[in-house]
């Protein structure tokens, strides 16, 4: 917990080389960052809007950083004045990026570390992003009492600038952004679904669909692609499409009973962690992807 940022301090090592041109590949991906698990306990900590979350109190600045570009800083001068959500209680699981694929595969797990908490203690208040699909996670799967729940609403760096303010404060353990925790995705998968799915009863190929996504990475015979995974399946297998829209239960639902995952590299992928160990996933990777859902797979221990 320094008092002083020290601007070249350096992140942690990634464990797969990113952009790593296809025809270089071998096939040997090396074993997972080795990390030390903890829930820290620190009074009077402030989390802040923008990119990251930073988490500060009145004479220190932890900034969470990737690679060499900082993600986030204090207000800027011209900001005068900030909303405030004080608490007694206060877990954060914000980290950098704010998307979908991130949040299921590094924010996500590590509400695992604090889930025991969590139950034990209604005074604990939990800040999580603005989204519809946490929104599903945390009241309809997690069920976890919406009083409970403060809705991060961040912006573009300073803007709207809100605050929230624990009097005791719980940091988790940063996951290092494409290093997904294989501890806690187990243990998440085990929260939401405490006795696993046997063999017998998986049964769905889910189809990991990117039609609704923005973005320039598609499937362009998806139709054609779709019918002859249909033909190909024995009676006993059903074929599930999953997009980014499709409701968390229902996605749940599919991946619990997953016999294997099918789909373009992006973050529609990235429920494969409720998926049992040992759930095939197969994705369509571009010349030069970024191999983050492999990395999942392998966390996943698929």
């Amino acid at each position: 917990n320094p008092k002083v940022i020290i601007p070249n301090f350096d992140h942690n090592t990634f464990f797969i080389r990113d952009n790593h041109d296809v025809h270089e590949w071998n096939d040997k991906i090396p074993s997972l960052l080795v990390q030390q698990q903890y829930v820290a306990e620190l009074q009077n900590m402030f989390v802040a809007s923008g990119a990251s979350g930073t988490v500060f109190d009145h004479e220190r600045v932890f900034l969470l950083k990737k690679a060499s570009r900082q993600m986030s800083t204090l207000p800027p001068d011209e900001i005068t004045k900030c909303d405030l959500v004080s608490r007694k209680k206060l877990v954060s699981i914000l980290q950098i990026n704010h998307d979908y694929g991130s949040f299921m595969t590094e924010m996500l797990p590590r509400i695992s570390l604090i889930w025991n908490k969590i139950k034990s203690d209604p005074e604990l208040n939990i800040a999580i992003p603005e989204f519809p699909f946490v929104h599903q996670i945390f009241e309809d799967i997690l069920q976890i009492d919406k009083s409970r729940l403060i809705y991060y609403k961040f912006g573009a760096g300073w803007q709207p600038c809100q605050v929230l303010f624990g009097e005791i404060f719980y940091a988790i353990t940063p996951v290092p952004t494409g290093n997904p925790s294989k501890e806690m995705i187990s243990q998440l998968r085990r929260i939401i679904t405490p006795t696993p799915t046997p063999v017998s009863e998986r049964n769905i190929i889910v189809y990991c669909s990117r039609r609704k996504t923005e973005g320039s990475l598609k499937v362009a015979n998806e139709v054609d692609l779709l019918e002859a995974l249909r033909k190909a399946l024995p009676a006993t297998d059903q074929l599930e499409i999953i997009d980014e829209e499709t409701k968390m239960v229902t996605t749940l639902d599919f991946m619990r009973k997953a016999k294997s995952i099918v789909g373009m590299h992006g973050q529609v992928l990235a429920p494969m962690i409720w998926a049992e160990p040992g759930t095939a996933v197969v994705e369509f990777l571009h010349p030069i992807p970024w191999l983050q859902f492999w990395a999942t797979a392998t966390a996943s221990e698929h």
